[in-house]
């Protein structure tokens, strides 16, 4: 987002003001939100992303096997893989 920031300082603080509304209501637990952008982080091949997500699924409680168990799912999703 620095890009934003730098080009658009008032796109950027309406921007931090709806991710602190949607932080506020959200009805997902904070490991349950980690592991599901993590997944969605390794879709997305976003590798910056994914880490932050690995790192804060990791913090909010997630064992490690959950974590791989996210990663094992997306990766096999990702390329189109069956069970």
């Amino acid at each position: 987002m620095g890009y934003i920031v730098e080009d658009n300082p008032e796109l950027a603080h309406k921007y931090e003001e709806i991710e602190s509304q949607y932080e506020q209501k959200r009805h997902i637990d904070e490991k349950t939100y980690q592991l599901v952008g993590l997944a969605l982080a390794i879709k997305g091949k976003s590798p910056e992303r994914a880490n932050k997500h690995f790192v804060g699924a990791g913090i909010a409680g997630a064992t490690i096997e959950e974590i791989f168990n996210v990663i094992a799912l997306a990766e096999r999703e990702s390329k189109g893989e069956d069970y």
